[in-house]
């Protein structure tokens, strides 16, 4: 997992490697998403609220807008 940001608008990149899906707790990375609370997925406008914890499909790389 990785971020990149401007002032004003942060993407999340997610990969997983693995084929089993994975939980990522996202506690590690409070710094940087500090009080964002919302994930929309880049390619599928899929929307996650509650950020505590991502699932991602095994052998997936996900790309998210953080709100």
């Amino acid at each position: 997992m990785y971020f990149r940001y401007t002032d004003d608008k942060m993407v999340m990149v997610v990969v997983n490697k693995n084929e089993a899906d994975t939980v990522i707790d996202t506690k590690r990375f409070a710094e940087i998403l500090g009080n964002k609370s919302k994930a929309e997925n880049i390619m599928t406008a899929e929307v996650i609220t509650g950020l505590s914890s991502l699932k991602v499909k095994g052998k997936t790389t996900s790309v998210f807008n953080i709100n």
